[in-house]
């Protein structure tokens, strides 16, 4: 008998599990650093606030992410990081 057999279904859905913690992770820390680009309306207030330093720790912790992430994540994760960072650093 051999262990090829395919992952259980609880396994694939903590692996499901993770991939959205991991995309709504990766959204908040977006949507944060929009709020202190003045790209997006403060959530509690409605105010529109500029704080650039504010903003760069949460895009340097994206930044962080995907270097400590490389090669450990599927497409369509890799692909959601890039793009925050993208439209981020063109912000």
């Amino acid at each position: 008998m051999t262990d090829h057999a395919a992952p259980s279904t609880s396994a694939l859905d903590a692996s499901q599990h993770h991939t959205a913690l991991f995309a709504n992770l990766v959204i908040q820390q977006t949507n944060m650093a929009l709020i202190f680009l003045g790209q997006a309306p403060h959530p509690q207030t409605g105010a529109i606030e500029t704080d650039v330093q504010a903003a760069s720790v949460f895009i340097d912790t994206l930044d962080m992410l995907a270097a400590k992430t490389k090669g450990n994540l599927s497409k369509t994760e890799t692909d959601l990081l890039q793009q925050s960072l993208t439209s981020l650093r063109m912000a």
